[in-house]
């Protein structure tokens, strides 16, 4: 009973004379670009060290691919030989799948971020910096890199500080999840020290 459900939750084929006798080598899938990935994992066992992990893509008997994930660990018996390797096995399919398709995902977002032309400034609820945009960096002559991970009150002249963090004060204590839907025109500080009239909107933003 345990056996099977072992099976069901890992949606190992239920045809183990499928692969019992086979190396993994024999029934993965080659894929181009990942000759070094197998070659590493190749040295990994000529020199029975322990592995964990190892991914590789099989053609299942529907004809379906799915990713298997297996680790091992080398069993030596009373003499100290080599006997093989003793370890386990999943289906990590859907996960790969998932996390493929929140890469994708983010990629279509920092492209669309990059090509707006409009100077985007992203925070999180601490009015820290998340995202700056290439359009910021021409207005306000900052590299992104420079001012991810800065409160964004980094960008206004000293009087405005002030009320700027109060502002992010009060929506924290009022419980709301973004200071919605507020609009103000404020000066930023450029990096070279100049003003420039900005209107700041305070949307709620969720990235994906």
């Amino acid at each position: 009973m345990l056996r099977r459900r072992v099976r069901s939750l890992c949606r190992i084929d239920p045809r183990p004379e499928l692969y019992r006798g086979r190396r993994c080598e024999d029934i993965a899938q080659r894929n181009a670009g990942d000759g070094a990935h197998r070659e590493e994992h190749r040295r990994t066992l000529e020199d029975r060290q322990p592995f964990r992990d190892f991914k590789f893509a099989v053609r299942g008997p529907d004809g379906d691919t799915r990713i298997r994930s297996l680790s091992g660990k080398p069993v030596f018996d009373d003499l100290g030989g080599f006997t093989g390797y003793r370890g386990s096995g999943s289906d990590v399919t859907e996960r790969r799948r998932a996390e493929r398709s929140l890469t994708d995902s983010e990629q279509r977002y920092r492209a669309m971020f990059a090509a707006v032309g409009q100077p985007i400034v992203v925070t999180d609820q601490n009015a820290v910096i998340t995202g700056f945009n290439p359009a910021a960096e021409a207005l306000f002559g900052y590299h992104e890199a420079e001012m991810i991970g800065r409160n964004v009150s980094a960008l206004m002249p000293d009087g405005h500080i002030g009320d700027h963090d109060r502002l992010f004060r009060d929506y924290q204590s009022s419980g709301r999840s973004s200071p919605s839907g507020v609009i103000r025109e404020v000066p930023v500080q450029r990096a070279d020290g100049a003003l420039v009239p900005t209107e700041i909107a305070l949307p709620t933003s969720r990235r994906p």
